[in-house]
This record gives C-alpha cells, sequence and structure tokens, in this order.
C-alpha cells in the first residue's frame, strides 16, 4: 500500500478485516440499540441459561484478539478519566461513569453540558504507519437542544492545534446532523450526514472510518465516513485542505475528542456513550 501517515512506507493488514473481527461481526454487544439497565440483552443468555460457573466478560476484554489500539468500556471504574489522555470539562458541565443505562454492563459515560460549555475526553490517535483508522463507540442522546450554532458531539484534530485542522460531528441549529472539516479555524467543506436524527432514539452504534492521505508516490488527499448501524451516512474528502496542511497534521499526531462542545446561546445536551474502540490498520 502507499506511504500515509507518517509518511513512510510500511507493511499492514487489509482494514476491512480488522473491522470484520473487531467491529462489526464481533464487536458492539447489541443488535438493536443496546440496553437501559435492568434490561436483557436480546444475544445474551438469560440469567436462568447461564449458570452458576459462567463468567462474564468485559466488552473490552474480548477485543483484545482484533488488536485494538484503544477500547474503553467504562466498566472498570465509577470516576475518573481512566485510559484517556485529558479531559476538558467546564465548570458548570460534568463528565460521570454513569450506572442507569448502558450497553455493556454496568456503566457508560454520561456528558452533560449547557451553553459555552466543555465535557469532553480526548485520546491522542495511534498513527505509526497507519493507512486507516477506525473509530467505533455506541451513543445514545437524551438530550439535544440547538439554540443558535452548531452542537459538537465528536472531533478529530490535530495534536498541535485543533483550530487548525479539525474533522467534527455536529448538530446544527436546523436540526440537521453534519460531518465538517475545519482548516485554520474556518469551516471549508461539509457534508450533511442524513437519518442521524435516529440518535435521538435510545442506543445505536457510530463508526468513524478515516482513511489517511498519500504522499508518494503520488498525492491523494484522504477521505473520512461516518456509519450508523454500519450504514454509510456521509462522507468527506480532505480536498479543501492543502497537501502541506495534512502533511503536517498527519505526520505529527490527531486527538479524538468524545463528549460536548456547545458554543454560546441557550443550547444544552446530555449524551451517553459506551464501548469506544480505535483500531489502527
Amino acid at each position: 500500500m502507499s506511504t500515509m501517515w507518517s509518511l513512510r512506507k510500511s507493511s499492514v493488514v487489509v482494514a476491512a478485516n480488522l473491522v470484520a473481527c473487531g467491529l462489526v461481526a464481533c464487536g458492539q454487544a447489541f443488535s438493536l440499540g443496546g440496553n437501559d439497565a435492568g434490561t436483557s440483552n436480546d444475544d445474551a443468555l438469560s440469567p436462568d441459561d447461564t449458570g452458576a460457573d459462567v463468567t462474564t466478560t468485559r466488552y473490552c476484554d474480548s477485543q483484545m484478539l482484533a488488536r485494538v489500539a484503544f477500547c474503553d468500556d467504562f466498566d472498570d471504574r465509577t470516576s475518573g478519566r481512566g485510559l484517556w489522555n485529558s479531559e476538558n470539562v467546564s465548570s458548570a458541565a460534568s463528565l460521570t461513569i454513569d450506572s442507569t443505562t448502558y450497553v455493556s454492563a454496568g456503566h457508560s459515560l454520561m456528558a452533560k453540558a449547557g451553553a459555552s460549555q466543555n465535557a469532553a475526553f480526548s485520546y491522542n490517535l495511534p498513527l505509526g504507519n497507519k493507512d486507516q483508522i477506525t473509530i467505533d463507540f455506541a451513543i445514545k442522546i437524551d438530550k439535544s437542544v440547538v439554540a443558535t450554532s452548531s452542537m459538537r458531539f465528536a472531533s478529530i484534530a490535530a495534536l498541535s492545534s485543533a483550530d487548525s485542522f479539525r474533522l467534527d460531528i455536529v448538530k446544527e441549529a436546523s436540526g440537521v446532523y453534519s460531518l465538517r472539516l475545519i482548516v485554520s479555524g474556518a469551516v471549508t467543506d461539509s457534508s450533511e450526514l442524513k437519518g442521524m436524527d435516529a440518535l435521538e432514539s435510545g442506543w445505536h452504534r457510530l463508526t468513524w472510518v478515516v482513511k489517511a492521505p498519500t504522499f508518494t508516490p503520488g498525492f491523494t488527499a484522504g477521505r473520512v465516513e461516518v456509519k450508523l448501524e454500519d450504514e454509510t451516512k456521509g462522507d468527506l474528502a480532505l480536498t479543501s485542505a492543502s497537501p502541506n496542511t495534512l502533511a503536517d497534521v498527519f505526520r505529527n499526531g490527531l486527538r479524538l475528542n468524545l463528549g460536548i462542545v456547545i458554543p454560546a446561546g441557550k443550547s444544552e445536551a446530555e449524551v451517553h456513550y459506551d464501548n469506544v474502540t480505535v483500531i489502527g490498520s
């Protein structure tokens, strides 16, 4: 394959095989949107069927054979950021480990914020010699009130400066969900994510695929794709960013931000996340 993330040639495993094992066929432990606490999974054994000698395997434990670079099912703690590199939480916002609703028992992450507030965990993505990186997570939007400008639920940003290069999944004031590209602090391209209003009714699985730009022997800009329950809802070629910008960003690193970022106005949101997985290939 061509030279990618670190601008060096590498031998990689085909991404589709990794995704099929780690994220689709044996991935998220729900089929119809997951469970609230106290309910059973359709695919799981009932308490009467399990037997006394059966132990429960954590979701993240089941993902290790798929060479997952990062996994957080929030089930190993009742507070704290765990393996995430950092957090950004405004004084009036919150990030909590919640036991009232989840996909894999018995916790999820609850992000809550209002106008001009942030509530997000950040993870430095493992670039190396990667042709593609796949981010997969369960999301349940409990409240989403967007008053004046777009509300951000997830982003992939340049490690050195978020304003220099950033990909956002947002809900616009019009109610439309979009994938946006920000370069040098300005929106340079966007793509509507159709059918994403389903996120506001129960648990759903969101998959975010970033195909890195290539630089030798020829330049290609790279591409980003967003899927809901394995169905593509929108994609975006990184053509509005210059080759120099892309080379700098993908060489120096990217950061995943997951939670809520809300601009000024009267907006507010409450969102649950579970089973966050990152695979590089």
